[in-house]
Parts: structure tokens; sequence; C-alpha cells
């Protein structure tokens, strides 16, 4: 069964990319796999076409249109 990863807010590039005191970005600990998905929200374009070429602009939403559109997106 697919799981889902969602990492809300990242709205700073320097901080999502840049290496921490560990040597590595926070990028590098998300799993890469085809076994589930990773949803990121970000209030910058930029930072979104960064992480992903499937980034899509949300406009403000209920619940139940969220659940909508996460549902056509992950199937």
């Amino acid at each position: 069964m697919p799981w889902l990863m969602i990492i809300n807010n990242v709205n700073d590039a320097k901080e999502f990319f840049q290496e921490t005191h560990t040597g590595k970005s926070l990028r590098e600990y998300v799993p890469e796999t085809s076994n589930g998905y990773i949803l990121y929200t970000t209030r910058s374009r930029d930072i979104g076409w960064d992480l992903t070429e499937d980034s899509i602009d949300v406009p403000f939403m209920t619940h139940e249109e969220a659940g909508i559109l996460l549902n056509a997106k992950i199937g």
C-alpha cells in the first residue's frame, strides 16, 4: 500500500536546501521511492518548481475541495 508524506511550509529555500550541521540539507532526508507520494506545501512558486516539476497553484479551498484535489492527484 502506498504511503503519503506531507512536508508543510517549505517557504525558505536556504533552510531547506542548505547543508546543516550534519553536512546534509533537509532535502536529502526526504525519501526517493516509487512506493509512496510526497506532497510539499509552499508559498513560493520558485521553491515549488525546485522541488517538483509537477507543481500546481492551489487557491484557497474548503476541506472537501482539498480532499477531492488530493484524491485526484494520488488516485
